[in-house]
């Protein structure tokens, strides 16, 4: 299967996540961490032709099971721009949320590399990215699959199954990241711009990896898009429940972080005035409703908040679409709001161009 919307409704718990499945074993077609080589150095040094994709297997990084865990690649040598794609797919921070609604995907699940690969296929196959034409078409490709219930922003392992305390369930979404990003610097060394993207889950691990991925790729301009994230946050219980469940881990230096995704956001449009932040997202999108503990009312008013705030400065926009959908990359090519194509929209956000406008 490729892109796809993942449909779980489990009592309270509504999860509609935008799920590129991850891949935690080794294939033929896989590496380990590091053996990336080098492109040829040089301001000058012409682009290669892509490579295949292929499965970088990383030291330490686990999927919830405990499985290896790693990220999938498709590299263009001297590639100056590099793409890069967290995956969503919902979240669980107890007995019943974990092992009873099951609101998050591959929890105890065994992924092979293969089935990571043939995900991270499908950005291109629903024309997020393309090898032929577009804004990204030259870029190193990076897809980073989420098998860890934690809106990737994880470092504990947690003791949830209170039948077997031996099983367990690996919330490092955060500690995986910090290995990935680690290798990126060899994979792509002549880097000067990183398109940064997540759909839902894969949104907020975004929002939280901006500044390591930043820091990784001191060359390279960030620019980040939110699909499916709208960076609010849950209810107050909610929010405490998630940072004590996975131990979350937020941006050095931002003090406020730990409040919510709104600090998140507001510390990155701050600190970064000459980048470009960006969402998509519905107008009353059930699925962010649910998850954050939300009623249409509430959620419909945190978004004209949210908009009217943390969208108000020069470096951020919005594209937002009527109905109550979730996420919209699995079909940029067929969406359209208020005349306004979402393809031409993710090409001006990719090149800053006069048509990088809210739409609403």
């Amino acid at each position: 299967m490729s892109l796809r919307v993942n449909h779980m409704v489990r009592s309270t718990v509504l999860v509609v996540f935008l799920g590129f499945a991850s891949g935690c074993h080794r294939s033929s077609s896989e590496s380990k961490a590091g053996e990336t080589q080098n492109a040829t150095r040089g301001d000058v040094s012409p682009i290669g032709s892509p490579e295949p994709w292929r499965w970088v297997e990383t030291d330490g990084a686990t999927c919830s099971d405990g499985s290896s865990a790693g990220y999938a690649i498709s590299r263009v040598p001297n590639a100056r721009q590099v793409f890069i794609y967290l995956a969503g797919g919902g979240a669980c921070w107890s007995q019943t949320t974990c092992y009873e609604m099951r609101s998050a995907v591959h929890v105890d699940e065994t992924i092979t590399a293969d089935f990571a690969i043939a995900e991270a296929k499908t950005l291109e196959a629903y024309g997020v990215v393309n090898r032929a034409k577009g804004a990204f078409k030259d870029a190193t490709y990076v897809y980073v699959p989420y098998c860890t219930a934690d809106l990737h922003s994880g470092a504990t392992v947690a003791h949830y199954d209170t039948a077997n305390p031996a099983h367990v369930l690996h919330h490092t979404g955060s500690s995986n990241m910090a290995a990935f990003v680690a290798s990126w610097p060899a994979a792509v060394p002549e880097a000067t711009q990183v398109y940064l993207v997540g759909s839902s889950a894969g949104g907020y691990g975004a929002m939280l990896h901006y500044e390591r991925i930043a820091k990784a790729l001191p060359k390279a301009r960030v620019d980040l898009l939110l699909d499916g994230s709208p960076p609010g946050g849950p209810v107050t219980d909610r929010w405490e429940a998630w940072k004590k469940a996975w131990k979350m881990q937020f941006p050095e230096g931002c003090g406020d972080c730990a409040k919510g995704f709104p600090a998140v956001f507001d510390s990155l449009t701050q600190r970064h005035p000459d980048r470009r932040f960006a969402l998509l997202g519905y107008e009353q999108d059930a699925v962010i409703a649910t998850f954050l503990g939300l009623d249409a009312t509430e959620s419909k008013a945190r978004l004209d908040d949210l908009l009217a705030k943390q969208f108000a400065s020069g470096n951020t926009r919005y594209f937002i679409h009527e109905g109550r959908g979730h996420v919209m990359l699995n079909r940029v090519a067929s969406t359209t709001s208020h005349n306004v194509s979402l393809a031409t929209w993710l090409d001006a956000w990719a090149n800053g161009s006069s048509s990088f406008v809210n739409v609403r």
